[in-house]
């Protein structure tokens, strides 16, 4: 009973700051409330990991034949079935989380520099069903029952605007000076990193 208090609690904490900060026009406080969601799902992913005794995985979409997801939502599930803990949840309007490798071309401005800034801790990539009767492509980033993963890298998040249609990307990620993230060690602890130099 006291688990799925728990549980229930950090669904509705990760919805309210979906809900609460989806449109909201600052940068900044976007992508705070990027760093906040995702380091909530990622303490539910560890959480009910050891709670199950299961792998569980936080994916990230990544398939441009939905663009209004691609690399802004974000779910929980267990590993082995790929069904859902919780429900997921969108990064707010305008913050998307760097791809891995970094795209070129109509992804970013000319001349803007992104060394260091690609996303790098996923455990694999690869095509599932989530929440769909149609595979998609996603980034996992998986958690074992005694809360270590293999995934120890960088999650960086930066404002985004969808390119226009025939283009090559789906979106045009701007401004690497004004990013924010969290960083995670192979012992599944994360923590927040709040301007580029914290990448470096």
């Amino acid at each position: 009973m006291e688990v799925m208090v728990v549980m229930g609690l950090i669904v509705l904490f990760v919805g309210g700051i979906g809900m609460a900060l989806r449109g909201s026009g600052s940068s900044t406080v976007g992508l705070q409330a990027a760093q906040s969601l995702v380091m909530s799902m990622l303490t539910q992913a560890r959480s009910q990991a050891a709670l199950s005794g299961r792998d569980v995985a936080l994916l990230v979409h990544a398939d441009p034949a939905e663009p209004e997801k691609y690399y802004r939502y974000l779910v929980v599930v267990y590993d082995d079935t790929k069904q859902p803990v919780s429900a997921g949840a969108f990064l707010p309007t305008g913050c998307y989380v760097v791809p891995h490798p970094m795209p070129t071309g109509d992804a970013i401005d000319v001349g803007s520099d992104w060394t260091g800034l690609n996303s790098t801790s996923w455990n694999q990539s690869g095509s599932f069903k989530v929440e769909s009767d149609s595979d998609r492509n996603w980034h996992l980033i998986v958690f074992k029952p005694i809360g270590t993963t293999v995934a120890n890298g960088r999650i960086v998040f930066a404002q985004g605007r969808a390119n226009e249609l025939g283009s090559t990307n789906p979106v045009k990620f701007l401004d690497p000076d004004n990013v924010r993230g969290v960083r995670i060690s192979s012992y599944g602890q994360a923590r927040l990193a709040s301007s580029r130099e914290a990448f470096d």
